[in-house]
């Protein structure tokens, strides 16, 4: 069976090695910059994504076609070029691991020395939680009304995915990617009750908070109709739970690798509930469907020169406005539209065609600058991540920052790897931007309020209001005076 594998096609055989070689290459130097301070940053969390999406699962691809000589069709026309993406992938992470030597979240995650914020208090967390659920459930009823209600909306959502319903006439169409604020508020609502778990009882704020907004988000992940949104939704707690009781270390990592086993039993049903197949697929067949995209992608982007200079990340901003701005008004042509002309010859809904081809950050960083382009695009995403870990540490504690940096390893940095389109990233992480940028904001406020009685009184201790029971790790205070006996109030790391 080797024999006949190695005749039939050797660039499988280059595959597995490149894929090993990126497993040793990227686990080897995850594990040498994470003994410089054990901490896992976001940036490490991407790294083991691409080390596991290109080496763990282009083997298990490999191995499954071994054993089952009439599925290299689904990737024998592709397979030239499929010993390279393990090679870029290996491009992006050395890009990736330079961002962290530029930035140095170490340094700037060290209270000693830094201006840290003062948090909010979590009554003002539940505020902003049950406001962003009362504007999330407004939104979308307001965005399914034009279709007929809810109802009529779970019935026509694979028409509208599928772009065979003419959504034009719907004024609010702008509206449906505001009924995220919901899946926000679920992350507020859960770090409060893991903050509190050690105190006193839970509030039922907090708790019937946490079972509406949940329920609510179910609801609209199901109305997407986006298979891995959902099961990775259901992922933000358990993992958010891990990192509040380990926190971003490696042994947080080691017991998250149970978890994979959700979608790896929950994806391919999946596609029998949305109607995606007439019936449950062989398992192994589906994940070599769905890992063959990315070969596909990669070898269409090749053949046809398609090279974006760059052009998709400076247009990036205008993802946050709706759709018929930054297409209708500005005209702009994202790489996923692209990348779905390369493999299908049309874009989704042209010529009654209902398939897009999202585009993967490998592929995506090809596109924009060949080889150059991934260890590009891996150095600006690993600069985003150290920021956005920075800015977890210094505005939120307890359970809050455990959940917010939950949800930041799932969908901003895990799921960056198989949707790497900058419009795919700032749509499906709006609620997530706007919600930590409002959090910020009331940080700030709370900041500037007590920052001249705090200096007054006491220049290395954080204002009273706070409950120091509470073990915070990066921690508050306004100016550069700082002594060991502040450090060991407040349980520095």
């Amino acid at each position: 069976m080797l024999h006949a594998c190695v005749g039939m096609d050797q660039n499988l055989i280059l595959l597995g090695i490149t894929s090993s070689l990126l497993i040793v290459f990227g686990a080897v130097g995850t594990l040498f910059r994470y003994r410089t301070n054990e901490i896992l940053y976001l940036a490490d969390w991407f790294v083991a994504a691409l080390v596991g999406y290109g080496g763990f699962a282009m083997l298990t691809f490999i191995g499954y076609l071994a054993a089952n000589p009439d599925a290299r069709l689904l990737v024998s026309e592709h397979s030239t070029l499929a010993w390279i993406y393990p090679v870029l992938c290996c491009l992006v992470i050395v890009g990736t691991w330079l961002s962290i030597w530029a930035f140095n979240p170490a340094d700037k995650l060290n209270p000693l020395n830094q201006h840290w914020a003062i948090v909010p208090p979590l009554m003002r967390y539940q505020i902003v939680a049950v406001a962003m659920l009362v504007i999330g459930l407004v939104s979308y009823w307001l965005y399914a009304r034009s279709y007929g209600g809810f109802s009529q909306l779970l019935a026509q959502a694979a028409g509208i995915r599928a772009g065979l319903v003419d959504v034009g006439d719907n004024p609010y169409t702008f509206l449906k990617r505001f009924g995220g604020f919901v899946f926000f508020s679920v992350l507020i609502f859960s770090g409060i009750i893991l903050t509190k778990s050690k105190g006193a009882l839970h509030s039922v704020l907090s708790w019937s908070g946490f079972s509406i907004s949940f329920a609510v988000s179910l609801f609209i992940l199901y109305s997407w109709e986006g298979r891995l949104g959902l099961v990775m939704f259901l992922l933000i707690v358990p993992l958010g739970y891990l990192l509040h009781k380990s926190g971003p270390s490696l042994k947080t990592l080691r017991r998250s690798l149970l978890l994979v086993i959700i979608p790896a039993i929950v994806l391919p049903a999946s596609s029998a509930i949305w109607g995606k197949s007439s019936n449950l697929e062989n398992v192994g067949a589906f994940f070599v469907k769905e890992l063959s995209y990315p070969v596909v992608s990669l070898t269409r982007a090749h053949e046809t020169n398609s090279l974006r200079y760059m052009k998709d990340i400076l247009a990036a901003p205008a993802y946050l406005f709706p759709t018929r701005v930054w297409q209708g008004m500005l005209g702009l042509d994202t790489a996923t539209d692209v990348n779905t002309r390369n493999i299908i010859g049309v874009s989704k809904g042209e010529r009654g065609s209902t398939t897009a081809a999202p585009v993967d950050i490998v592929t995506f960083s090809f596109m924009q600058a060949h080889y150059l382009g991934a260890v590009i695009v891996g150095f600006l995403i690993g600069a985003v991540l150290c920021r956005l870990d920075v800015f977890i540490a210094r505005h939120f504690y307890g359970g809050t920052r455990a959940m917010l940096l939950s949800y930041s390893v799932l969908f901003v940095a895990t799921n960056t790897v198989l949707y790497g389109d900058p419009k795919h990233i700032i749509v499906r992480n709006f609620h997530f931007i706007i919600g930590i940028v409002l959090l910020w904001w009331l940080a700030r406020r709370d900041t500037k309020t007590s920052h001249a009685t705090t200096l007054q009184s006491n220049p290395i201790h954080a204002p009273a209001r706070l409950d120091n029971s509470i073990r915070i790790n990066y921690v508050l205070y306004t100016d550069s005076h700082v002594d060991t006996q502040a450090e060991k109030q407040f349980n520095f790391v």
